[in-house]
């Protein structure tokens, strides 16, 4: 059972979490809303019984939410991995190494297709000689299939990073607007990278409905500025970036602070996802993806007349004959 405090300790968190809110939630409008509803609820003694720390800030969340329907926007008890950011560095990093920094799986499938399973978005200060690891292991791939199913999202920085591994020349990802100091940013990628690119690739991302934030992120990006084919379900649909709060007692509140601004679209995914481009249950985006890229790859093997050609030809056939078979990650 959750941890259960006082009700004069609860109103003591709910002061310092509306406080965080006021002064930085994205919209200041919405902000106002937020706090009056929170204190309406307050007023009518809706949190008194609510001594179950768990059920309270479950109850709390849905409030908020019910006015503005941020996702990102939570109270929640603080512990390891329960946000994009941990205000504890040595926690991060240790919490971090054992996701082996959100890389799950890196690998060449059968017929050359390179398959990466990114389950965590973690900053590129933790997670950056990963990241390059794994871009160097896929890069004598043919296609690449990038898989954001189970993706919660993450720093912005990595998708900087690992979009830049997909980009011959600089290109303009988004903008990002923070209300706390008033500034509008450009995020470009990167002029450079350690290794090679795969600016070449035929790229397929992955989706669920699971997919949120920074995992959505890249998807956007990536399917605005054409360089990927979405496949998969349309994504869960949180888009404002922020940062996490201690409050009293072992809580904490995630504030949005800012909001993304793409340069093809000029807005974001906030409340309604990426929509895939092929839309299909998530459990069968792998297999739907895989299958596409194998047939890409075949009809590009096919115009050639060199003897790997041929042999890579027989085993992009087999991995088709095999595919309905084959196990889906």
């Amino acid at each position: 059972m959750a941890k259960s405090l006082p009700y004069a300790s609860r109103l003591e968190i709910l002061e310092e979490m509306l406080s965080r809110i006021a002064d930085g939630y994205v919209y200041p409008e919405t902000a106002a809303l937020i706090v009056e509803r929170v204190r309406q609820h307050i007023s009518r003694g809706d949190y008194a019984e609510l001594d179950d720390l768990r059920d309270f800030c479950k109850t709390v969340t849905a409030h908020m939410q019910a006015v503005c329907g941020d996702k990102h926007l939570r109270l929640r008890i603080s512990q390891p991995g329960s946000g994009h950011q941990l205000t504890d560095p040595e926690r991060h990093r240790e919490w971090a190494a054992l996701q082996n920094h959100g890389f799950y799986r890196v690998e060449r499938l059968s017929g050359n297709i390179g398959y990466l399973d990114l389950r965590v978005l973690h900053d590129p200060s933790v997670a950056g000689e990963t990241a390059v690891a794994a871009m160097r292991l896929l890069a004598n791939t043919s296609a690449l299939l990038i898989d954001l199913r189970r993706c919660p999202g993450g720093s912005p920085a990595m998708v900087q990073l690992l979009t830049t591994y997909l980009f011959a020349e600089p290109v303009h990802l988004e903008s990002f607007y923070y209300r706390p100091d008033d500034t509008t940013t450009q995020s470009w990628t990167l002029p450079y990278v350690p290794g090679e690119r795969l600016s070449d690739h035929p790229v397929y991302v992955l989706t669920s409905s699971k997919t949120f934030s920074g995992g959505e992120e890249f998807a956007y990006n990536l399917k605005h500025l054409k360089r990927a084919t979405i496949v998969g379900e349309t994504t869960a649909g949180g888009a404002h970036p922020g940062d996490a709060y201690a409050l009293p007692h072992g809580l904490e509140v995630f504030v949005p602070l800012g909001r993304p601004i793409n340069p093809i679209t000029g807005t974001n995914w906030e409340g309604t996802g990426v929509e895939p481009d092929i839309a299909v249950p998530a459990e069968q985006a792998f297999k739907t993806a895989y299958r596409i890229a194998l047939e890409q790859v075949r009809e590009r093997l096919r115009t050639s007349e060199s003897l790997v050609a041929e042999s890579l030809l027989a085993e992009v056939d087999r991995a088709l004959a095999d595919l309905d078979d084959r196990e889906t990650p």
